[in-house]
């Protein structure tokens, strides 16, 4: 009889191309490397829709309400983290489900995501942590970014599960402010860089872009005004870009259902048309298409984190508007720093400086990223290499 193994995956966001992009590459790499017979992946704030598009009978997908209804359960779940810790029992009802695959499991892996601890302090992500520490779960955080947030008793919280925790992350600032906390992790890159991607066969004239609504989602940017902030610059700038090398512009969505973002699109294609710029919106509705999107284009110009990420995968130039340290620190580690700014610095001429530079040097860009990504690739498997040491301990 086949050995069972079993990977529970817990915190995975969706309804947001990037998150699907590091999800998707992690349980494949489950199923590929740790030969797992059953990956559970339980989601978090999806609003009970959008799920990993991974087809397979080895792939369980769980909305438990708790976690990803349509009803804010922090309440509930904040006195149910309370009483375990003061108890050390009593796991939230609507977590049962998780707190027993959890147990079941050969490893349980805190999805690739952002700063939930830290900047954007999800105290939803947090308990669910608590509930698997205090029930004996040792979680593994697999290149994730961990950080401080601005709270000290959701830090103190953090520090908790953070030192119960095997830590894989993809920031050297967050190995710098673990190890300020006294904790070890290893550095790695984003776990999106595993996903096998088909190479595109065509180039597209057209310079994609990956826009958002920072004031909208981001705590950093809640007070600023769009306008005055990118998208009038950003407008500008692919006006004069895509008029001086004759280029059309495609603007690539990337979230999508609850998450979707269809005012700030429809805002900056009206920013594109008062500087004379016609824009049409890609017809993406899936991962995929999303990748194959970025991969066609001449050039990306991206404001999320995973638009730069899957551009470069496939050696595409892409100029990067850095709205965190995730975003710097990846145009490094990808050969695209040259590409870079943050998007408070954001001016029509960077703009147009930037792509043209991309324009020019696309070749070698584009042979840059291309050599760097198999040693990216080998550190990014760091995590998978070592539970698979763990595996063969536990055979011996």
């Amino acid at each position: 009889m086949a050995e069972q193994r079993r990977i529970t995956v817990v915190n995975q966001h969706t309804n947001n191309y990037g998150d699907d992009a590091a999800g998707v590459a992690l349980v494949e790499r489950c199923l590929s490397e740790l030969q797992a017979t059953q990956v559970d992946v339980f989601y978090i704030w999806d609003g009970g829709d959008g799920g990993l598009p991974v087809d397979d009978e080895r792939v369980r997908h769980h909305r438990l309400p708790v976690l990803a209804g349509s009803r804010d359960a922090r309440p509930a779940l904040a006195r149910a983290t309370l009483r375990q810790l003061l108890l050390r029992k009593g796991v939230h009802p609507g977590l049962r489900g998780l707190a027993s695959s959890a147990r079941d499991s050969d490893f349980v892996l805190v999805s690739p995501a952002g700063a939930n601890i830290g900047i954007y302090k999800d105290w939803t992500y947090l308990f669910v942590l608590v509930g698997l520490v205090l029930n004996g779960i040792r979680p593994i955080f697999f290149q994730n970014t961990i950080g401080r947030s601005n709270s000290r008793i959701f830090d103190a919280v953090a520090r908790y599960v953070l030192r119960r925790s095997d830590l894989y992350v993809r920031e050297s600032a967050s190995q710098r402010w673990l190890a300020s906390e006294g904790l070890t992790a290893y550095l790695g890159v984003d776990t999106g860089l595993l996903l096998d991607i088909e190479p595109q066969g065509v180039t597209d004239p057209v310079i994609a872009v990956v826009p958002t609504n920072l004031s909208g989602w981001h705590r950093d940017f809640k007070s600023d005004d769009d306008g005055l902030l990118w998208r009038d610059a950003l407008a500008r700038g692919l006006a004069i870009s895509a008029a001086e090398h004759g280029l059309g512009v495609r603007i690539v969505p990337h979230l999508y259902g609850s998450q979707a973002e269809p005012a700030e699109i429809e805002r900056f294609i009206a920013a594109l048309a008062k500087h004379g710029c016609p824009a049409e919106i890609a017809p993406v509705s899936t991962l995929s298409g999303y990748i194959s999107e970025l991969g066609r284009a001449s050039v990306v110009v991206s404001m999320r984190y995973h638009g730069l990420i899957l551009s470069a995968r496939q050696g595409v130039p892409c100029v990067s508007l850095a709205y965190e340290n995730k975003m710097s620190e990846a145009a490094a580690y990808l050969g695209q720093s040259e590409l870079a700014m943050h998007v408070r610095d954001v001016s029509s001429e960077l703009i147009v400086k930037h792509i043209a530079h991309a324009i020019k040097h696309r070749t070698r860009i584009r042979a840059s990223s291309r050599t760097r990504i198999s040693s990216l690739i080998d550190i990014a498997r760091g995590p998978l290499l070592a539970m698979r040491s763990e595996l063969l301990r536990r055979a011996s």
